[in-house]
């Protein structure tokens, strides 16, 4: 391991792995959850909403029903009454005084007849007359029905598709099939007992109350939407995806962006009747609260995984430097005592273990505290930087190079023998001897040099009694002389 390279263990940046590996994970989880109720949430209430219109909706429709007990007896004598008068006109319809009849109905009753073409061709209403029943979709086949079924036909209060207004028809077919006698209960007999149940109003009152519905609309199987004061066709791919929902009698939901639009068959039964309301309702909803609560929560899960790496990549580089700290000397940034002697203790054991050469090289600068007392401290930190750059030059990338104390370093050399490890160690001193150190401009240059030990690992070394003998020699180099390489002997 060679002094300049970072010393790098992931596994033990344990605050980033936290950060990494339990928090963010957790965070996402936690985003996800958190969505996914925000839409689960969402979705409870789009039913409950749904719910409670449908059950307005069919609450109308049974009130409605019980209105039928009202009127049904009376549509019924109606229709007796009106063919009656068509055998006494000699089945002439348009010998039949319908004003006359009318009023004898007390006034309650719209009356029609309708001929062979689906048309009515006499009417109490003038406005009426000529109208083409095959232009009102499927009711043209509905009439064509009761003509070849020939019984009388009592339908249940509904709305008129053409002006809104709640009506009552019943239909008679002559006994020849050519005409169908037909009465109209007029809007203003059951207005009053259905204007509390009046769609249109509860379906505002729903959406009023409802901030997250657009709109609801009922339309029937030809298109015509029914929940508006004056029913109108709807564009066609509405009538299409209303069609679709009677005709499989499965619901149909089509989301985008910003809304869900949610068809449903209104009827229990299934059983198509002209004008009934319980047909299709298509529930416009608004999914802007969903979508802001989604984004809101997406961002903050972003945010807190953001922050997370930052908190990861600030601990990292705390923990990269206390590791620095751990390993590494602050002055000269080479290795630090405790963890090069860390690295001694392996390479005796492994020199041992392997029986191969390992030799260690203890180096002490010579003269440095009057370096110190005559330039200051600030000239010897500067001494021993240089000094730990200029060893550097000569450590291979599997030597070790550590500050063993104050200006002393220790080099070492696995694999060299005592005499190889002496060879380096000589380079080592000359050329640091070379080297001139420049303090100022105004003062002298400094020459400095050092003393070293050489000791080679021994069988029955320790790393303790290797770095006794390294420094024996390195005292003796110094008691005589100084600026020189001394070698241990396996003895000494």
């Amino acid at each position: 391991m060679h002094p300049g390279e970072k010393i790098a263990h992931p596994n033990r940046y344990i605050m980033t792995h936290i950060m990494l590996w339990v928090f963010i994970p957790m965070l996402v989880s936690i985003g996800a959850f958190n969505g996914y109720r925000i839409y689960n949430d969402h979705r409870l209430m789009l039913n409950q909403i749904e719910q409670d219109v449908v059950g307005s909706l069919h609450l109308i429709n049974e009130a409605i029903a019980i209105l039928e007990s009202l009127f049904e007896n009376r549509m019924s004598e109606g229709l007796d009454i009106f063919m009656e008068q068509y055998h006494l006109s000699g089945e002439q319809p348009g010998k039949i005084d319908l004003e006359a009849l009318s009023a004898r109905l007390d006034d309650q009753m719209d009356l029609y007849i309708i001929n062979a073409d689906s048309v009515v061709q006499y009417s109490t209403l003038e406005q009426d007359i000529g109208l083409d029943m095959k232009t009102l979709g499927s009711f043209a086949d509905y009439i064509e029905q009761i003509r070849a079924a020939g019984l009388p036909q009592v339908d249940p209060v509904s709305k008129e598709t053409l002006t809104g207004f709640y009506r009552k028809y019943a239909y008679a077919p002559t006994p020849d099939k050519e005409w169908i006698l037909e009465l109209g209960l007029k809007n203003s007999v059951i207005s009053s007992y259905l204007q509390a149940l009046d769609p249109v109003r509860v379906i505002e009152r729903l959406v009023s109350n409802n901030p997250v519905l657009n709109g609801i609309r009922m339309i029937d199987r030809d298109g015509w939407e029914i929940s508006m004061s004056t029913p109108s066709q709807v564009d066609d791919v509405i009538a299409e995806r209303a069609l679709q929902v009677v005709e499989s009698s499965q619901d149909l939901e089509i989301s985008q962006w910003n809304r869900t639009l949610r068809y449903i068959e209104l009827s229990s039964d299934g059983d198509f009747k002209w004008g009934v309301l319980d047909q299709v309702i298509e529930l416009d909803y608004n999914r802007a609260s969903l979508m802001s609560g989604i984004i809101a929560n997406l961002l903050v899960t972003v945010f807190s995984i953001l922050i997370c790496l930052v908190l990861a990549r600030r601990f990292r580089r705390v923990e990269l430097e206390l590791r620095q700290h751990a390993v590494y000397d602050v002055l000269t940034g080479i290795y630090n005592r405790r963890y090069g002697m860390s690295i001694l203790e392996r390479e005796v054991s492994r020199s041992k273990r392997l029986n191969t050469p390992f030799s260690c090289l203890l180096i002490d600068i010579d003269h440095f505290k009057s370096i110190n007392d005559d330039y200051g401290h600030d000239v010897g930190d500067q001494v021993l930087r240089r000094v730990s750059q200029e060893l550097q030059k000569f450590i291979r990338p599997y030597d070790s190079f550590f500050r063993y104390g104050g200006e002393e370093f220790m080099i070492l050399m696995p694999g060299l023998t005592l005499q190889e490890a002496y060879s380096c160690a000589e380079r080592m001193r000359e050329i640091c001897e070379s080297v001139k150190f420049s303090l100022s401009k105004t003062d002298p240059d400094l020459n400095i040099t050092f003393s070293a030990g050489v000791a080679q690992c021994q069988p029955d070394d320790t790393h303790k009694t290797l770095i006794k003998r390294a420094d024996k020699a390195l005292y003796e180099a110094k008691r005589s002389g100084r600026n020189k390489v001394l070698l241990s002997t396996a003895s000494s």
